[in-house]
């Protein structure tokens, strides 16, 4: 059978954080259908785990309005290639992965082709553009959603819908809170805060100035403490370090280990994101900073129906974690709660015992094989 008569099931991601989680996806799907044909766009991981990389997420990935606009010819091209192997294959079934911009027209491609549509990590309608659940019930055939609350939304507009549990519980499993060092100080009697200004240049350039600005205050004001930054793929260190001139504060930078970082930490400082969720799974406290541009934020006013943006207060549905946004993030009021949570061991306390809470809500450690044995159902 030649490669072209192969069963091939489609994976389309165009997002950097997704890259890990579809990896795992792909190698429970090579343990139980070792001679299905798994073919898409995605990362490295995604390639390492077995998937036939017909374009790298690289070249697909975008932040913005204008970088949109900037990068339409090469998403015409991706769109393009992927139709021509559909054209050449026998593809039974397409998982298309978060990316809704590009994954719901390509959703109306695939259903007027008469291939059935799984959608992972599904578009966030609860939080902006709610008119687009119409389009996934009529363009998706099952959606795999990994926040709790979205199952009785979907549901709630007749689309098949599976809560599969969040990912990265299945990454991070074994990683306990039990594991970090101290109970609030670590080994060598400090604080330990981690400053986590996000995983993208235009992120870091509108947090990090404000972020090392509270890092001085609090070191002026506690003679105990310290700062760790982990540092994101891809990201040049010059933008921390040219921050840091004439600073007297203690801030090592090292290379990613965020994860391992935030177990080893007593508070953290975290631009909105994934990352939320990963200080809430080691339960480590924690501050959330985030900054959009002006025209982002003017429209993202007009269009967004939540008042918390950061991933675990809107899980939880409260505020479990302060949130400062906009003209709100400013090194006195970062420096203000890094302060008044280490001064306390009860509010520390409480805080990890809601992450905790939280935590229970994400699903169980087993996403990947769930996920897997659903798209199989379809091939």
């Amino acid at each position: 059978m030649t490669n072209n008569e192969k069963k091939s099931l489609l994976i389309v991601s165009g997002d950097h954080s997704a890259d890990m989680y579809v990896s795992n996806i792909i190698k429970e799907l090579k343990k139980s259908a070792p001679d299905l044909r798994i073919a898409g766009t995605g990362g490295d991981k995604m390639k390492e785990a077995g998937m036939e990389l017909l374009w790298h997420l690289n070249d697909m990935s975008v932040i913005g309005l204008w970088e949109a606009i900037y990068k339409a010819n090469v998403i015409k091209k991706v769109r393009k290639s992927l139709l021509d192997f559909i054209s050449r294959n026998n593809v039974c079934a397409a998982m298309l992965v978060d990316y809704p911009g590009f994954n719901l027209y390509f959703a109306n491609l695939l259903k007027k082709m008469n291939i059935p549509v799984i959608y992972f990590i599904s578009p966030q309608v609860w939080a902006w553009r709610s008119g687009r659940i119409k389009k996934i019930k009529e363009r998706v055939d099952k959606i795999l959603v990994i926040l709790p609350f979205e199952e009785a939304i979907y549901r709630r507009a007749g689309v098949d819908t599976e809560f599969v549990g969040h990912p990265l519980l299945e990454i991070m499993s074994g990683e306990s809170s039990a594991e970090r060092k101290g109970s609030i100080r670590n080994n060598d009697g400090n604080y330990r805060i981690a400053l986590l200004p996000g995983s993208r240049k235009k992120e870091i350039e509108y947090l990090i100035k404000d972020m090392i600005g509270a890092a001085e205050i609090v070191s002026q004001r506690m003679e105990n403490v310290s700062f760790i930054l982990p540092l994101a793929p891809g990201i040049d260190r010059q933008i921390i370090e040219k921050n840091l001139a004439g600073k007297e504060i203690s801030l090592e930078i090292v290379n990613g280990q965020a994860r391992e970082i935030l177990k080893s930490s007593d508070f953290a400082v975290i631009c909105s994101g994934t990352a939320t969720l990963e200080a809430a799974i080691t339960e480590t406290p924690f501050i959330i900073v985030y900054r959009l541009s002006k025209m982002t934020e003017i429209l993202g006013k007009r269009l967004l129906k939540i008042k918390n943006w950061g991933l675990v207060n809107i899980i939880a549905g409260a505020e479990v974690v302060p949130e400062l946004q906009q003209e709100e993030v400013n090194p006195e009021n970062i420096a203000s709660f890094i302060l008044e949570s280490l001064k306390s061991e009860e509010r520390l306390n409480e805080t990890k015992r809601n992450l905790f809470e939280l935590k229970k809500m994400l699903g169980s450690a087993d996403v990947s094989k769930r996920v897997s044995e659903i798209l199989l159902q379809y091939v």
